[in-house]
């Protein structure tokens, strides 16, 4: 008994050493909320921005760094859209075939990214339905009242879709295409880049903890100030309202969802079709209430492919990211189905993190379970052998005063165990 109560004392004794030790260890802003993050709005892409960033001394002041940020989106605007007539994306729309046409390195990138991702889902993702959202009247100048179109049209439209017609080159950056009539809508992946930008600017002014956020489609680096994981809504695909589903913690990653319930028509018929396009006929996709939402490395990555998944269908779209290890989230507005299906991957990477004021409570928790199994220990001993604790060696007993004296020999009223009397009680030796 005497051996297990001095061991328990060492437990206890080495654990609370840790727990200081880890205490003193932890970095500052794990252990207290820190500066408030600083927040930036504006509106691009016919849509708005948000960004969030922790603050750092020695950086640029927000009123500095937004214009870099507006500036910096608006060049992507003047590359890449097509509801501005002469940006690069809408000049090489209007350009013969065959012909080499230059444009920035950021717009060569994105269409070869893109061009990837239509050969990654066989099809799925293809930046040519230009003609068919056109056809379809969800473009620039779109019609809600045209009628839709025949057959004829359809079929004369699907000719002139396919990323195989689209060629890139990276130096000189270019674009060539092997038909006249080839458009390139890039709105399914120009967002996702354009977070990524954003976030690399903020890198490069010395802002390692942000949140980006464009129309949805967001990218976090580090945490915030309170040392936590970015918290981030997943909306629930309800068309008349606006609700979160579920909230992600988003570490060093991107989010971007894409669904059918914001923007959808009505036939003549009376049936609702979504502006998302099937590039394999040519439709639009019949409206199912139904978002994906994917998790990657980069925002441009989880644009492209959650629109991929979405076009895919929840069926073979939830196979192919179980084949692709593709951490996806499908969400569903009809309540008498399964109103969420996520990949193992998703669920994987969206566990709660431990975080560092999650960690320290967690060594609080097993200090005080210890320190109660020590006492417990303690008390059965002293109950089952009916002895008296007296101090050991190195503890009080082994303290003395300015003459050199022991407690026990400066003690003015010493007690027989002091002296080594003895006093008809047993004592634990050392």
């Amino acid at each position: 008994m005497d051996k297990l109560l001095r061991s328990t004392g060492r437990l206890l004794g080495t654990t609370v050493w840790l727990l200081c030790f880890y205490s003193a260890n932890l970095p500052a802003g794990e252990l207290s909320d820190g500066p408030e993050s600083v927040t930036l709005h504006g509106a691009t892409m016919g849509t708005t921005y948000s960004i969030k960033y922790r603050p750092v001394p020695k950086q640029l002041q927000p009123h500095e760094l937004q214009p870099l940020v507006d500036t910096l989106l608006e060049q992507i605007n003047q590359q890449m859209s097509t509801y501005l007539s002469e940006s690069e994306l809408s000049r090489f729309n209007r350009a013969p075939a065959d012909q080499w046409f230059e444009v920035s390195a950021e717009t060569e990138y994105v269409v070869r990214k893109a061009i990837e991702f239509h050969r990654l889902t066989d099809g799925a993702f293809d930046v040519t339905v230009g003609p068919l959202v056109k056809l379809w009247n969800f473009g620039p100048q779109s019609d809600t009242s045209a009628v839709e179109p025949t057959e004829v049209q359809l079929r004369a439209a699907l000719a002139t879709v396919g990323c195989q017609h689209l060629q890139t080159r990276p130096d000189p950056p270019a674009l060539r295409k092997t038909i006249d009539a080839l458009q390139v809508d890039l709105s399914s992946i120009a967002k996702g880049y354009a977070v990524d930008a954003v976030g690399e600017l903020l890198t490069q002014h010395s802002i390692d903890h942000w949140m980006v956020e464009i129309g949805g489609e967001v990218r976090a680096a580090g945490s915030r100030p309170d040392g936590s994981p970015w918290r981030i809504g997943v909306e629930h695909p309800q068309p008349d309202r606006r609700a979160v589903n579920r909230v992600v913690l988003l570490h060093d990653a991107a989010l971007a969802t894409s669904g059918d319930y914001r923007i959808f028509r009505r036939s003549a018929e009376g049936v609702a079709y979504s502006h998302l396009i099937d590039p394999a006929t040519g439709q639009p996709l019949p409206y199912r209430g139904v978002a994906v939402s994917v998790l990657a490395e980069t925002c441009l990555e989880a644009d492209a492919l959650a629109t991929a998944v979405l076009v895919m269908g929840r069926e073979q779209g939830y196979q192919w990211c179980l084949t692709h290890d593709v951490a996806a989230l499908f969400l569903f507005s009809d309540v008498s189905e399964t109103p969420a299906t996520a990949t193992p991957r998703f669920d994987q990477l969206t566990q709660p993190a431990a975080t560092g004021n999650g960690s320290l409570g967690a060594m609080v928790l097993v200090s005080i379970a210890v320190f109660a199994v020590a006492l417990i220990g303690m008390a059965i001993g002293v109950i089952l052998s009916n002895r008296r604790l007296r101090g050991s060696c190195g503890a009080l007993g082994g303290l003395r005063d300015a003459q050199g004296q022991t407690l026990c020999e400066a003690c003015t009223n010493p007690s027989p165990t002091c002296t080594g009397e003895s006093s008809g009680v047993p004592t634990l030796p050392d």
